[in-house]
């Protein structure tokens, strides 16, 4: 089932839960009576991201060390898309010529370090230089979801310097004058072209910017770029899959698409979060979070236990997925051991998401894979029936080794991010980690904390 698929189901099925909600409304506003994302402007064409999606109840509000509500980089700034003018509001996460590669953790709302880059070569053997940092901004468009359900990606030219300054607290207004269909090999060499999926990335240029400003469209901005150097970046500089000690390409430009299709294709296959279906997916998912911990905790014995996990799991996984993915779960300051007892169950669906089922009998997570006929080798109706109390707590903590154990296998997988180091922001949630990799020596990262006991 799609992203969007499981959206709009959400809304339908956990609509129940909402009814009994009066006493604890959210308190983000209306964007009909307030301008949601603001627009405090530093100039007229730059704003800082103001904190409204964390500006909830306590319980499942991330903050500051000075008890404030962080500002959610996603579902924080609205995009502003204006078809007829080709404009947006964009969010950096990457500066032209940064040596460092960071993604945006749709949870969190939160910017989290993922790699060094250094000098590579290119791949494909088309590009003879040397290639290292980005000649572009990268970024996403907020609230916008592509067709592979990431964020909307776009990279952006110009205004350096002021991106630089900005980016970490501000969202930005760009210009689209083109796109280019990205083809991304998830695992190995993908030596079939079916293996490879496809999405559109746009292409931008940063409103206001003097040295871009006669620039409307890909013709004219491969007269003044390095457009050979931009593809080879693209192509190589997002990263490259690891099997072993031997790397292979991981990224194509497949072909580029004019302003306009660009944009009227972005409007028309993105899942796009309105402000009705934001409000209505943060506020189910805070109802299935506490429905999970007020059958879970009161549950008497072991017996219970293990017969309303098995029954929330069969009812709900597809629901929790999404909400995991985009809402973030209980506080840690509001309740310490719900904060982790519930990142333990978190980790066990995220596994699974991956396509993973854990084997009570074995002791173990094993890969799921799909038979000839198409069906899962371990069908989903049939998950955790064998299994008790014990064995189903067991395979939650498992579930945080084996997303080590990804790791080390170059596998795309999860960690778990108390404060970034590079950012120094605090995250406290489980981050996805992409199995893209530098040329240069794998970092090591830590993946869950020492003082929790697993």
């Amino acid at each position: 089932m799609n992203t969007s698929t499981n959206i709009r189901k959400i809304f339908f099925v956990l609509l129940f839960f909402i009814a009994a909600s009066c006493s604890s409304r959210n308190k983000l506003e209306s964007e009909n009576s307030a301008e949601y994302g603001g627009r405090d402007y530093v100039d007229s064409l730059v704003a800082k991201v103001e904190p409204k999606w964390f500006k909830t109840t306590k319980a499942f509000s991330l903050r500051n060390l000075e008890g404030q509500a962080k500002p959610h980089f996603f579902f924080d700034v609205n995009p502003k898309v204006n078809k007829k003018t080709r404009s947006m509001n964009v969010v950096i996460t990457n500066v032209e010529g940064s040596g460092e590669v960071y993604n945006l953790d749709l949870t969190s709302g939160q910017f989290i370090y993922d790699r060094k880059l250094c000098k590579d070569k290119d791949f494909w053997e088309k590009y003879k230089k040397s290639i290292t940092t980005p000649p572009f901004s990268i970024g996403v468009v907020p609230r916008y979801l592509d067709q592979l359900g990431s964020a909307q990606k776009v990279i952006v030219f110009g205004e350096k310097t002021y991106l630089e300054k900005y980016h970490k607290t501000h969202f930005f207004d760009v210009k689209v004058i083109g796109g280019y269909v990205e083809k991304e090999c998830r695992y190995g060499s993908c030596v079939d072209l079916n293996q490879w999926s496809s999405r559109l990335v746009l292409i931008a240029i940063r409103k206001g910017s003097k040295e871009l400003k006669d620039v409307n469209n890909l013709n004219e901005l491969m007269k003044v770029v390095d457009w050979p150097y931009v593809k080879a970046f693209l192509e190589n500089g997002q990263g490259k899959n690891k099997i072993a000690s031997k790397n292979y390409g991981a990224y194509k430009v497949s072909h580029l698409v004019s302003a306009s299709r660009a944009v009227d294709f972005f409007m028309k296959n993105s899942t796009f979060f309105s402000y009705k279906k934001m409000i209505s997916l943060q506020k189910s998912c805070y109802h299935l979070y506490q429905h999970y911990w007020k059958v879970l905790s009161q549950s008497k014995d072991k017996k219970s236990y293990r017969k309303n996990f098995y029954s929330l799991f069969h009812k709900n996984h597809l629901e929790f997925k999404t909400c995991s993915k985009y809402v973030y779960p209980f506080s840690i300051n509001s309740d310490f051991k719900r904060y982790w007892d519930f990142n333990f169950i978190i980790a066990y669906y995220k596994l699974h998401e991956l396509g993973y089922s854990y084997r009570c009998g074995s002791e173990a997570w094993i890969k799921n894979l799909r038979m000839p006929d198409g069906k899962l080798m371990y069908p989903v109706e049939k998950e955790l029936y064998a299994c008790s109390s014990k064995e189903i707590k067991a395979g939650m903590k498992k579930a945080l080794h084996m997303f080590k154990s990804l790791y080390q296998r170059d596998i795309s997988t999860y960690r778990f991010v108390e404060y970034d180091k590079k950012t120094h922001g605090k995250v406290y949630s489980l981050v996805f980690q992409p199995n893209k990799y530098s040329s240069c020596e794998k970092e090591q990262k830590d993946f869950f904390p020492r003082d929790i006991k697993l």
